[in-house]
């Protein structure tokens, strides 16, 4: 895998899926499910109290509490949401802990407690002063800004992604910075501030340009447009995906070249766009047949093939 910098910076949404399934909820309006009939609340409380790392314990418990919420079992969310609290002061890692509280903030507000959603947000700001990797603050303040949104305090995120900015600013390593940026428009875009998210992709998409080595392009390139694609932006995604997919076929080395469209192919499906993975991928395969070294000729046309078996199987690529 060539993406192991887009990994780091999308470890919050891969490790936190439970976690953050109440966000979904809350961005649509609507109410989350009821646990069946023969799961209660208490049952699934216990469940989750059972996991040995205070992280997935509180990220459960969090999304169980939003759901009695939302369900009007407020007391029950109270506790439950208290239990997640608990375990949030239990995590040792500043980022985690800040981005988990601020994912605790995001469940009252959703619930409508509005003390105690701005009491984790003060709590969250508070740990996130702590941090000083710029690539793990930017994160943070981004998670921060979000929950502040969810408590209709749009200024003070609108602030904190000024920050969050700032933060990333400082990252050194050029795909890290995009991914972290790519991350604050999305947070814009929530917000409703439209302005700010597309300054943010225009200036990504520029310093690209910056980038000698089209092998470390063609990632932040792909980065924004999968962005945009997720956030609903299909004609921008679209032409970004194209201007990335033109930077990849100016690769000349022909193995690098492949495994940068299958890549590339892979961020496609990962927003839905596998008739385009698909087309991506057969030129792939074409272009790995013509590496003239047998071994890495027949690794490149492997890892082609085994995408484009995926795919025909419906099983996407992500």
């Amino acid at each position: 895998m060539l993406r192991s910098s887009k990994a780091r910076w999308l470890l919050l949404s891969r490790q936190t899926f439970q976690g953050l399934l109440f966000c979904g909820w809350l961005i649509a309006g609507c109410s989350p499910p009821s646990p069946s009939n023969d799961r209660s609340f208490q049952d699934l409380v216990a469940d989750a109290q059972k996991e040995p790392h205070a992280e997935l314990r509180a990220k459960r418990l969090i999304k169980i509490g939003y759901r009695q919420g939302k369900l009007q079992d407020l007391a029950g969310a109270e506790t439950t949401l208290a239990l997640a609290w608990k375990d949030c002061q239990a995590i040792s890692d500043d980022t985690t802990r800040a981005v988990v509280v601020s994912l605790l903030a995001e469940a009252y507000a959703g619930i409508d407690n509005t003390v105690d959603a701005r009491r984790m947000i003060d709590t969250a700001v508070g740990i996130v002063e702590k941090i000083t990797q710029p690539e793990n603050k930017a994160r943070a303040l981004a998670r921060v800004a979000q929950a502040q949104g969810a408590a209709k305090n749009e200024a003070a995120a609108v602030t904190t992604l000024g920050l969050a900015e700032q933060s990333a600013e400082q990252i050194g390593d050029p795909q890290n910075r995009a991914t972290a940026y790519c991350g604050i428009a999305g947070v814009y875009h929530r917000l409703g501030q439209n302005g700010p998210c597309d300054r943010i992709f225009h200036a990504v998409l520029k310093s690209a340009e910056t980038v000698s080595d089209v092998k470390k392009r063609c990632p932040i390139i792909l980065e924004v447009a999968a962005k945009q694609a997720d956030l609903g932006e299909d004609a921008a995604a679209a032409e970004t995906f194209d201007l990335a997919l033109q930077a990849i076929d100016k690769i000349e080395e022909p193995f690098f070249c492949v495994y940068a469209m299958c890549d590339a192919a892979e961020r496609l499906s990962e927003v839905g766009l596998n008739a385009k993975a698909q087309d991506v991928l057969q030129r792939a395969e074409r272009r790995a047949e013509k590496i003239p070294e047998p071994d890495m000729r027949q690794q490149a046309i492997q890892r082609a093939r085994s995408l484009i078996s995926r795919l025909r199987k419906g099983e996407g690529l992500h």
